[in-house]
């Protein structure tokens, strides 16, 4: 979702446009499992998965020359009007929108071989694992802008000093069943790859807060006649929405075995590799379509994360 235009007007035949839309980044996270062997010929396996990955990223946008369009004010309108309120600020002018995403995901998973049967090739076997999935995301976006609005008072002259300050945040939470696919392949006695994926469908739900808040020296107007001051404040509580999403992860690591003790039967080993993860939601809704603001594009409950994976493992009796 964009959160800030700039136009500049250098050159009246060619005015630049330029859209500026928040960076999600990366950042560090952590990805724990606890195994337990049902069965001593390890046929059956208990695993419990935990993921936690949450990352911040800022994004600036200024004209010194221009006009700057605030993309999410509720306070206001950008379809030129008379009095445009905080939507329309002219140079010098900037903003600033600081994006945070959180992923926590728990895995209870029940892993077997995929058939009993010896497999023709011996360094080739397959897995298969059926359990449950529990979710929690949440999104937050932050933005911050600063120019001069429009006075009305004196005929459309952009000379107010303004800030406004817009958050919303939205957490979702699922649970469902989960269904998984491995492979393996044992290159030398030590060194192997793994595959694995899985698909999930969740039921749950989400709420969403929008809060803004925002200041003038001098009067600004919303509406003719009706509504105009120096502070304004607008804030919208959305009560839990059905949410349903597909999820689909896969994962691509290669695994060595740095020692194994026969005795105490402990094993410790290390995996890295790639993993992507997708949540599709089926059913969901979050847009915003103010009689003062803008029609707000919706603000996405998906998600897609792409991550490098670096595990230890540690096997014993």
């Amino acid at each position: 979702t964009s959160f800030a235009e700039v136009a500049g007007t250098a050159d009246v035949q060619n005015v630049n446009l330029k859209n500026f839309l928040p960076k999600p980044g990366a950042n560090w996270g952590f990805i724990a499992t606890l195994g337990y062997k049902i069965d001593p010929k390890m046929e059956q396996l208990l695993f419990v998965t935990l993921t936690d990955l949450s990352t911040i990223r800022s994004k600036g946008s200024s004209v010194q020359d221009g006009y700057l369009f605030n993309e999410l004010t509720q306070l206001g309108s950008g379809s030129g009007l008379a009095n445009p309120g905080f939507a329309i600020l002219a140079g010098p002018a900037a903003a600033n929108a600081r994006t945070q995403f959180m992923y926590q995901n728990i895995d209870l998973i029940v892993q077997a071989p995929y058939s009993l049967e010896v497999d023709a090739i011996k360094k080739l076997s397959f897995t298969k694992g059926y359990g449950i999935r529990l979710i929690h995301l949440r999104k937050s976006l932050l933005a911050n802008y600063a120019g001069l609005a429009n006075n009305a008072l004196l005929g459309g002259t952009y000379n107010i000093p303004t800030e406004d300050q817009i958050n919303y945040v939205s957490d979702y939470y699922a649970i469902g069943g989960e269904y998984q696919l491995g492979g393996r392949y044992q290159l030398t006695p030590k060194v192997q790859f793994k595959a694995l994926g899985a698909a999930s469908l969740v039921i749950g739900y989400y709420n969403s807060r929008y809060t803004e808040e925002a200041t003038s020296t001098q009067t600004v107007v919303l509406v003719d006649g009706v509504i105009g001051g120096t502070a304004f404040s607008n804030r919208e509580m959305h009560h839990g929405q059905s949410w349903t999403p597909l999820v689909f992860n896969v994962e691509l690591t290669s695994k060595v075995d740095w020692f194994k003790c026969k005795k105490t039967h402990c094993k410790f080993s290390t995996e890295g590799g790639i993993a992507g993860e997708y949540i599709l939601p089926t059913f969901s809704n979050d847009s915003y379509a103010q009689s003062l603001g803008h029609v707000l594009s919706k603000f996405n409950n998906n998600l897609s994360l792409a991550y490098l994976v670096v595990r230890g493992n540690l096997e014993m009796d």
